[in-house]
């Protein structure tokens, strides 16, 4: 991870927590503690029904994921939050296991077929259009983006 990113992340996690409040009000069951260690510190945070707890957590986990992979030596690729939602990866996902990464757009129907054809294409365009997948005569084709991209950010 280069040092430019970690200290950005840094800084926004420093930003959050010091922002950060419990939500008040909330009765006990409704409410999940986490604890988590930042710059030395251990911390407990609301991730329920709070936001900003929620972003510290996910965060705080990110960027200690991260900095294991880069310690490892593990390869990372990271696409970043561009709109790709769950609905996005299960289309990838399904494409990505099928006969060498190929799949027809009636074959997506079918797999998906309690949504609307609209939504499909919608969702087909988004993905084409943020180069994950190629169309061409009702063929998808996964690029080298739509076949490395196996997580989404929140």
């Amino acid at each position: 991870m280069s040092a430019v990113a970690n200290e950005a992340t840094k800084l926004l996690i420093e930003e959050l927590i010091t922002n950060y409040k419990d939500r008040e009000g909330i009765p006990r069951r409704h409410t999940a503690v986490q604890e988590i260690e930042f710059s030395g510190k251990r911390m407990e945070i609301q991730t329920y029904f709070n936001n900003t707890g929620s972003e510290i957590y996910s965060l705080v986990n990110f960027l200690n994921f991260l900095n294991l992979a880069y310690r490892e030596g593990n390869a990372i690729h990271a696409i970043g939050n561009s709109g790709v939602s769950y609905r996005d990866l299960e289309f990838l996902r399904f494409c990505q296991h099928q006969k060498e990464n190929n799949v027809t757009v009636a074959e997506l129907e079918k797999k998906y077929s309690k949504l609307s054809g609209g939504t499909i294409k919608k969702t087909l365009g988004k993905l084409e259009n943020n180069d994950c997948i190629q169309i061409e005569d009702d063929e998808i084709t996964l690029t080298l983006k739509g076949r490395v991209i196996n997580i989404a950010g929140k």
